[in-house]
């Protein structure tokens, strides 16, 4: 047995052991509900039952589920009548009360264990996005909200992704110029204008933006599909967990 292997198993069977310690001092909940669960950064069986995950046919171009299969690269209705900025997209679930408690306990209540559930959701749902695709591109925070939230969601998620998928995250592609109110209570138009000029390509990372595709995950994805589209980058698949 080589040194290389012998160290991988020791390594392994120290994470096993601080789990189990981790879990007698905290055991798992339910990252909706609360109730307890064998595993950590997972659902109890009845909000597994409630989590509703968008499964194919969908719209090629926004992810938006189909009730019958419209074939190979259809795309929807809305689609057609407002077309996005970017490639495709696709959500990894439709939101409801379940999807909803995720997105909080994330957002607002800093239980960063519930980006791994939903890292794993969004890579499932990303399989025909990631293909090719030559970078994870969080969407960033000023640094002020920053400063305030103390970690940026969007990042944690693609970080997760990144080290499940072995795709090179790379957040310094897109940076935050300009500080913008809250997208929450906006109508579609309202956030699109509220965060114009709000994000950019730094200055010598043109080129890297030019590569097969690009998947970012937040919201504000309208405005870095602008930049993405753009003659440097013809590719930009995006993925959000609705």
């Amino acid at each position: 047995m080589s040194t290389a292997h012998v160290i991988q198993l020791i390594r392994g069977s120290a994470k096993r052991n601080i789990a189990r310690i981790t879990d007698l001092v905290a055991p798992p909940h339910c990252l909706a509900c609360k109730m307890p669960v064998r595993d950590a950064a997972s659902l109890c069986a009845p909000c597994w039952r409630k989590l509703v995950l968008i499964e194919e046919p969908c719209c090629d171009r926004l992810g938006l589920p189909f009730a019958h299969d419209e074939g190979e690269g259809a795309i929807s209705a809305a689609a057609i009548a407002h077309p996005p900025e970017w490639d495709r997209a696709r959500s990894a679930t439709v939101f409801n009360e379940t999807s909803r408690e995720l997105v909080h306990a994330l957002k607002y209540g800093d239980r960063h264990e519930t980006a791994l559930l939903m890292a794993r959701l969004m890579l499932r749902a990303a399989r025909p996005l990631l293909e090719g695709a030559d970078a994870l591109v969080a969407v960033p925070l000023h640094w002020r909200r920053l400063w305030r939230r103390r970690f940026n969601q969007s990042a944690l998620l693609a970080r997760f992704m990144a080290e499940r998928s072995g795709i090179a995250f790379r957040p310094e592609l897109l940076v935050r110029q300009a500080a913008t109110r809250q997208q929450v209570g906006l109508d579609h138009e309202a956030r699109r204008r509220n965060v114009r000029r709000a994000f950019a390509v730094p200055e010598g990372r043109d080129g890297c933006c030019g590569s097969a595709g690009l998947a970012a995950s937040g919201c504000g994805a309208d405005r870095c599909g602008d930049l993405c589209a753009c003659d440097r980058a013809p590719a930009c698949p995006y993925l959000r967990l609705k």
